[in-house]
């Protein structure tokens, strides 16, 4: 019962968490016209991202574990991807410097948007599990997740 009560969100971060989704999806719904969809793997986790080292460089082997794709953005990739794999800034701009020769633009703003909506479903299945949750460097709630994971 303790952890259960440690674990359980407070009425003023659940506000917070609440408040951050409604603002993304007011700036969600303006680009709406604008977003094109395509197959995306959806949940690119660094334990399905398969790389070999050739001489001392690292490339992309493969990426395995195809059971969440679906019709989406891209950018919901990349946010995964910013979230789970990317140690730093540094590490974010060098992914999107081997990703954009490849495709056409991608949309800055929407990845920042939707790392919303991915890290508050990250946070409540944590909350819920009662396991510590992985704080990204470019988390938005920091401070929540320290909270919980104490």
């Amino acid at each position: 019962m303790e952890n259960a009560v440690k674990n359980d969100i407070n009425k003023k971060d659940l506000e917070v968490m609440i408040n951050s989704a409604n603002k993304v999806i007011e700036k969600v719904k303006l680009l709406d016209n604008q977003l094109v969809p395509e197959l995306i793997w959806f949940d690119l986790d660094p334990n399905n991202i398969l790389v070999k080292k050739n001489n001392s460089k690292y490339e992309l082997s493969s990426i395995i574990d195809v059971g969440s794709a679906k019709y989406g953005v891209k950018e919901c990739d990349l946010t995964f991807l910013k979230m789970k794999v990317c140690l730093n800034e540094d590490e974010y701009k060098s992914l999107l410097k081997e990703y954009q020769p490849n495709n056409k633009e991608v949309n800055e703003d929407l990845i920042n948007l939707l790392l919303v909506f991915i890290e508050l479903d990250d946070m409540i299945i944590g909350v819920l599990d009662y396991e510590n949750i992985p704080a990204s460097y470019a988390s938005n709630f920091k401070s929540i997740i320290q909270k919980y994971n104490n």
